[in-house]
């Protein structure tokens, strides 16, 4: 939400649509909606039933979209039933399914890479890009941002979400042990990987991410990338901590 509102780099996008606004917000509410709390590999590679029914492809994020539009397929839940004609839902829809598969976390580098060569088409010709190109872009790289906004966050609340994460793992984990599977990396609760995990996820998934946001907003936001700056600063403040943390003995970490 803090995207849409005045100085937020899809404030231009919102402000003349409301069909867009609800999307997006809509989007941002339902993108984890009944998360089974495993991955996407642990679903397909022990067939569960979410797997099949969405052919091992997004499994998660399919069944956020499907349970969130099953809702709405209930007069109790349809929020928009005579607000906006069939076009309009369809347009509105196909916003919502767009984003909540972006946060597909096996779909990061190729919608990152698919960002960036969207920003040098932009640099290179502004008026080379027809506006749906664009939102399709922007909205997909805003919603991974704000999935991943705990990188940003002061560094309890951003420690808290970590220990959140971890223990999701940790008992992920204990579920492939008990199937004799395989444990996913970073998963095994009896050799955790400590603060090199988040140094790691840092450097290779959130700061290009936040880099790649910052830049496009500086020349694209409202006011010149202030608040997508001070996200990617406190990105780069929370990686500051899990670096020197790694390189510091278990014995002389102090509490956050």
């Amino acid at each position: 939400y803090a995207f849409t509102v005045p100085g937020g780099c899809l404030y231009d996008f919102v402000q003349a649509s409301p069909l867009t606004m609800l999307a997006v917000v809509f989007a941002a509410t339902v993108h984890d909606l009944q998360h089974p709390g495993v991955s996407n590999a642990y679903l397909c590679k022990t067939l569960h039933p979410l797997a099949v029914k969405h052919s091992d492809k997004s499994v998660n994020e399919s069944h956020h979209l499907s349970c969130a539009f099953d809702l709405m397929a209930q007069d109790n839940f349809n929020f928009v039933q005579g607000s906006i004609d069939v076009e309009d839902f369809l347009t509105f829809r196909s916003l919502v399914i767009e984003m909540v598969l972006a946060t597909d976390m096996k779909s990061h580098f190729s919608i990152l890479d698919k960002f960036k060569r969207f920003q040098k088409a932009r640099e290179a010709d502004p008026e080379s890009l027809d506006i749906q190109s664009e939102m399709n872009n922007v909205f997909a790289i805003a919603i991974k941002v704000a999935d991943l906004i705990h990188c940003s966050r002061p560094l309890k609340v951003h420690h808290q979400w970590v220990d959140c994460i971890t223990t999701e793992f940790f008992n992920q984990g204990d579920l492939e042990r008990a199937k004799n599977m395989q444990l996913s990396p970073g998963m095994d609760r009896n050799q955790p990987s400590g603060p090199l995990q988040q140094v790691g996820f840092t450097e290779i998934f959130a700061l290009p991410l936040y880099k790649a946001w910052r830049e496009y907003a500086t020349t694209c936001g409202s006011q010149g990338g202030k608040k997508e700056s001070q996200f990617y600063d406190g990105v780069n403040e929370n990686y500051s901590y899990w670096l020197h943390a790694s390189k510091t003995p278990a014995t002389e970490k102090a509490a956050v």
